[in-house]
C-alpha cells in the first residue's frame, strides 16, 4: 500500500511543497491528518511571520517556524485515539521557496523529520538556454536514521535497541514498522537490511523503525524516537533550477543525482508534473529489479 500524501500551497510570492510518508497499519490515515494538519498550520505561520521582529525580511518564513509546525502537527497526532499511531507514524519533509515574485532574494527554507528528502538540482550555466547542460545535485536534508552516529548515540541513551531485523521477518513497507515471531533478540542468527530501532524490552521487538526521528509512532518515541525537526536555510540564485521533495520510496530506489537525471529534459519546457512522472516510473522499475 502506498502511503504517501503530498500537497502544496501557491502564493504569489511563494511555494511551500509538503511530502508525508505514512508507514505502519494505519500509516497512510496517520501521514493524511498530518499533512492536513501542516497545511492549516500555514495562513496562522504566514502571519506570524510578517510581523515577526527577528526576520531580516519580515514577510518571509524562517526555519524555526516550519520545524514547530512540524512539532505541533505531532502532538495534535499523539492526542488523537483515533488514529492509533501507537505502532503507526509517518516522515515527513516540507519546503517553502520564498521571494518568487518580488525579484529579489529567493530563499529555500526546509524543515524534516525521518528519510524523506529535498534535494536541489544546480546548472552551471546560468540563464534559461536549453544548453545548459552540466548539472550538480545538492542534498538539502539529510536522512535521520539509526545507524548515523549522533542519531545512534541519542537513540542508546534513551534506552533503545539498534539492530537489522530477522531475515524471516517481512516489512510492511520501506521503513516502516516490522515484526518477528521470536520474542527474544538472543534468539535471532540471521538479520538483514538497514539498521532498526527496537524497544529495550527484549520480550517485545516493536517498533522495527529504519528511520531515528519521525511523528507519531508512540511506542518508539519511549525508546529515543525523535520527534524534533531539523531546518536548513539557503539563498537561491540563478543556477538553481530544480527542487525535489520526495520519500524513501523514491530515494531509496535512485540516488539523488538519479532523480535529478529524470527531472532535467523536462526543466525548459517547465513540465513538473512529467518529471515527477519519471521519477516515480524510474523507482518503481528500481524496486522491481
Amino acid at each position: 500500500e502506498n502511503q504517501d500524501v503530498v500537497d502544496f500551497v501557491l502564493e504569489p510570492d511563494r511555494a511551500v511543497l509538503i511530502a508525508v510518508d505514512g508507514h505502519g497499519k494505519r500509516g497512510a490515515g496517520v501521514a493524511a491528518e498530518c499533512c492536513s494538519l501542516l497545511k492549516r498550520q500555514l495562513p496562522s505561520l504566514f502571519a506570524s511571520s510578517s510581523t515577526s521582529p527577528s526576520s531580516s525580511s519580515s514577510s518571509k518564513v524562517q526555519g524555526p517556524q516550519l520545524a514547530d509546525a512540524l512539532t505541533a502537527a505531532d502532538a495534535v497526532l499523539f492526542l488523537n485515539p483515533k488514529l492509533e499511531s501507537d505502532i503507526s507514524g509517518c516522515c515527513c519533509a516540507i519546503a517553502s521557496i520564498e521571494g518568487l515574485a518580488s525579484g529579489g532574494d529567493r530563499r529555500l527554507v526546509v524543515a524534516h523529520l525521518g528519510d524523506s528528502r529535498v534535494i536541489l538540482g544546480r546548472s552551471s550555466i546560468q540563464g534559461t538556454s536549453d544548453a545548459a547542460t552540466e548539472w550538480s545535485c545538492i542534498r538539502i536534508t539529510e536522512d535521520h536514521r539509526p545507524d548515523d552516529l549522533p542519531e545512534a548515540v541519542r537513540l542508546v541513551a534513551a534506552g533503545g535497541r539498534i539492530r537489522k531485523a530477522p531475515l524471516q521477518m517481512v516489512s510492511q513497507g520501506p521503513g516502516g514498522a516490522v515484526r518477528t515471531k521470536s520474542r527474544n533478540f538472543e534468539e535471532i542468527e540471521s538479520v538483514g537490511g538497514p539498521a532498526r530501532l527496537w524497544h529495550p524490552n527484549a520480550a517485545y521487538t516493536g517498533p522495527g523503525l529504519a528511520m531515528s526521528r519521525c511523528m507519531g509512532d508512540t511506542l518508539g518515541k519511549g525508546c529515543g524516537l525523535g520527534g524534533i525537526a531539523e531546518h536548513s536555510e539557503r539563498h537561491l540564485d540563478e543556477n538553481d533550477k530544480v527542487i525535489v521533495i520526495g520519500s524513501d520510496g523514491i530515494f531509496d530506489a535512485l540516488s539523488d543525482d538519479e532523480v535529478l537525471r529524470c527531472c532535467r529534459p523536462y526543466w525548459s519546457s517547465r513540465l513538473p508534473s512529467d518529471a515527477a512522472q519519471a521519477v516515480v516510473e524510474a523507482a518503481a522499475r528500481g524496486w522491481g529489479a
